[in-house]
């Protein structure tokens, strides 16, 4: 950050361009979060929501189990209000190919 802003002689226009160019995204990891999640995007400066499946099932009284109905409709919810209000959703790959 230092050299970024060059070592603060150049600090107003590092803060205008990081505040134009940066990116928020927050993640959602408790019911409290999914039962509000129409509320939380209404603050326009969010660009995405991420589902945090591992703490969001913990959440839920289901630690661990991502692929149980309670989770995957927990997260579904998510999904939709992201796309209602046209932002990127996204979630943890647990297990991936790279084939």
């Amino acid at each position: 950050m230092n050299r970024g802003q060059n070592y603060g002689f150049d600090f107003d226009r590092y803060v205008s361009d990081w505040n134009k160019s940066s990116t928020l995204v927050v993640q959602i990891e408790s019911m409290e979060g999914v039962k509000n999640i129409d509320e939380i995007l209404s603050f326009g400066e969010i660009d995405a929501v991420m589902v945090g499946p591992y703490d969001l099932s913990g959440s839920l009284g289901i630690p661990g189990q991502i692929e149980h109905p309670r989770l995957k409709e927990a997260a579904q919810h998510v999904i939709d209000a992201a796309k209602r209000a046209g932002r990127g959703c996204g979630s943890q790959l647990v297990e991936f190919d790279v084939a």
